[in-house]
């Protein structure tokens, strides 16, 4: 996300327009197909061994469904990809993907991914020429990817953005993007890992929703009777903290105008925490 926000002012520092589309896989895990996945393990020169293992990790897998005293007859499951919960399936979906999320970052363009979190964007002179070159050469690349791996898009849930500099005047209504079948409209914001990026990078959206979040948090707390000062400040770190400063090295910047707005709101939470 850093080299993200990173980029959006690099082109902003020379007048141009970021545009980024962010896609979500369907079922990432399950959706994994063991051949698929072992063919790529053997590009990456994997040892043939590993990847024989690997293929057996992947198949032949089976499952119980245990409620209370009842325990469900055992069942192979069809289908099945990596084991979600598993320590090496983020490993492996990344040897999965890697034909997609790998390639050069630079002025023009580039992307980022976490497993099923794809995000790509172009920069340009202006929002119509970065909306040709998503619709004309991003978008065709990302479902080449999932026809061969047998993947698939959510097309419900993959937002399209432009990032313009503060001072810069509203965009004019632009073309929008055809993807799975459905037209995507640019928005104003959208949702990367959890961090919310308004267009204009003025943060305010994403304050104001970790904000409310943690105030929720606060009241939940505020129920609780009989607790020391210093156990409820243990539980306010422990639950309440993390929901305001979660990748605030993205979102917060000291420098950044509209801050000290940002700063008050959060006292907010602290006030309310100090009379839990």
């Amino acid at each position: 996300l850093n080299l993200l926000v990173e980029k959006i002012h690099e082109a902003w520092r020379v007048y141009k327009i970021l545009s980024l589309v962010s896609f979500d896989v369907q079922g990432a895990f399950n959706g994994v197909h063991p051949s698929v996945l072992a063919e790529r393990l053997r590009e990456r020169r994997i040892p043939g061994d590993l990847v024989a293992w690997i293929e057996s990790f992947c198949n032949g897998r089976q499952a119980t469904v245990v409620l209370g005293d009842y325990e469900s007859p055992v069942q192979d499951i069809d289908h099945a990809g990596i084991p979600e919960g598993s320590p090496p399936s983020p490993i492996l979906y990344v040897f999965y993907n890697a034909n997609l999320v790998q390639g050069h970052i630079n002025k023009g363009g580039g992307s980022i991914g976490f497993i099923d979190d794809y995000n790509a964007w172009v920069v340009g002179p202006s929002a119509e020429e970065n909306t040709r070159k998503l619709q004309m050469e991003l978008l065709p690349r990302a479902e080449k990817w999932a026809r061969e791996s047998g993947a698939v898009f959510e097309a419900d849930k993959t937002a399209f953005i432009h990032f313009v500099r503060p001072l810069q005047p509203a965009l004019a209504p632009s073309n929008h993007l055809v993807f799975g079948g459905k037209t995507i409209a640019p928005k104003e914001s959208v949702k990367i890992l959890g961090v919310t990026l308004d267009s204009r990078l003025s943060m305010n959206e994403h304050v104001s929703k970790a904000v409310a979040k943690a105030i929720g948090k606060c009241m939940a707390l505020r129920k609780i009777r009989g607790v020391r000062p210093a156990q409820m400040r243990q539980l306010y770190m422990a639950a309440v903290v993390p929901t305001l400063d979660y990748a605030a090295s993205t979102w917060y910047a000291p420098s950044r105008k509209g801050v000290k707005r940002h700063v008050v709101v959060l006292e907010r939470v602290q006030r309310l925490a100090s009379r839990l």
